[in-house]
């Protein structure tokens, strides 16, 4: 009898040893989910603001991009234009070429890029004479540039800006020039702007 009290004291003491690893065990499961909570809400809340000096960042660099052409399509727009100042067409052609990267925010940015390019040289040269610069606009091979975007870009991501970019290049314009902008691609990618559902797109083409 002395021996079965024993057996069952130890087989108690068993059981509140197990009951006890058990809470322990909860204990130290609950502080690592307490640990790895706080990590999470630490990093949530500096990606939070890394995002948002990043969106100002951007802000900011998107504001000097546009005072910067502003400035530029002042200078195109004047009397004295020299050649070095035709440099611009070829930072435009640049970005102009720049390929998507993947990236929502990103791409977002480089497409209303582009259009902002395409609207600049509708205001550059739309109802004006100016051999010279759309010469030097030419020289840069911006027009096959445009064309490009004509072709690869989806149809329905084509806008006016871009067809109408092109057509401020060839009119008014001198015949001569008019060779020029004659490309390998030139009827392919106007061609397929026959088939945009907007009206003054197929007017450009």
């Amino acid at each position: 009898i002395l021996d079965e009290l024993r057996i069952a004291e130890y087989r108690q003491l068993q059981a509140q040893e197990k009951s006890l690893i058990n809470v322990e065990e909860r204990n130290v499961m609950a502080q690592r989910i307490k640990t790895i909570e706080k990590a999470k809400s630490e990093a949530d809340a500096k990606l939070r603001v890394q995002d948002s000096q990043l969106r100002n960042m951007s802000k900011k660099m998107q504001e000097v991009i546009k005072q910067k052409d502003e400035l530029l399509m002042k200078i195109l727009q004047g009397k004295k234009i020299k050649q070095k100042d035709m440099l611009i067409w070829d930072e435009w052609q640049d970005e102009l070429l720049r390929n998507y990267e993947g990236n929502k925010e990103i791409d977002e940015q480089i497409r209303q890029r582009k259009e902002d390019i395409c609207s600049n040289i509708v205001s550059t040269f739309e109802k004006k004479e100016d051999e010279k610069g759309r010469k030097y606009a030419i020289g840069s091979r911006i027009n096959e540039t445009l064309l490009q975007i004509c072709n690869d870009q989806p149809l329905d991501s084509i806008k006016r800006c871009h067809s109408k970019a092109f057509f401020v290049l060839t009119h008014p314009c001198s015949d001569k020039l008019r060779l020029l902008l004659c490309t390998g691609n030139l009827f392919t990618s106007l061609s397929r702007l026959f088939e945009h559902k907007e009206t003054e797109i197929i007017d450009d083409a």
